[in-house]
């Protein structure tokens, strides 16, 4: 059991401790699992709710941007993964957090545990935060070209109405 102090804390706390303990469940990586894995990323702090935060589309995007880079997606903890894909999730080349609040906490205890990077970032809403969160992951992908390309494809299918639209500001 994990002690969490309830309605007299703040609700961080709480993840952070259910996070440390996912930590524990997790296998030592291997040489030979890191090789293998040398193309994925792991989003930590993608918890999936009734909370009005939690909205799975935002997953879904940084899922379809990763993938659009080449790269592949091991896990979204905790966000319906499985305990294969969370014992396995220390042999990826990076956490790419999703949220700094809940997804840090995760993401450090792995890079103290295991030496799995994380990229952390902000929250990647916008334009130039999300160029920043995508040429984070990429850092440690060794995909820093595919990034460039996957950014300037990206912006030129919203140029049109995102210039129209700053006219408006």
């Amino acid at each position: 059991s994990i002690h969490c102090e309830g309605f007299s804390g703040e609700y961080r706390s709480g993840f952070d401790l259910v996070f440390k303990q996912i930590v524990n469940l997790m296998d030592e990586p291997t040489e030979q699992s890191r090789a293998e894995m040398s193309h994925m990323v792991n989003i930590v702090g993608g918890k999936m709710g009734a909370e009005r935060t939690e909205v799975d589309t935002d997953v879904k995007e940084l899922i379809r941007l990763i993938k659009g880079m080449g790269a592949e997606v091991n896990s979204v903890i905790a966000g319906n993964c499985t305990l294969s894909e969370i014992k396995r999730a220390p042999s990826v080349a990076v956490n790419c957090a999703l949220c700094l609040d809940i997804g840090y906490a995760i993401g450090k205890s792995m890079e103290e545990k295991f030496g799995t990077p994380i990229n952390s970032t902000i929250l990647p809403y916008g334009i130039a935060a999300t160029e920043r969160w995508i040429r984070g992951a990429a850092k440690y992908l060794n995909m820093e070209k595919e990034a460039e390309d996957l950014i300037e494809k990206e912006y030129m299918f919203i140029k049109k109405e995102f210039e129209e639209s700053k006219k408006y500001l």
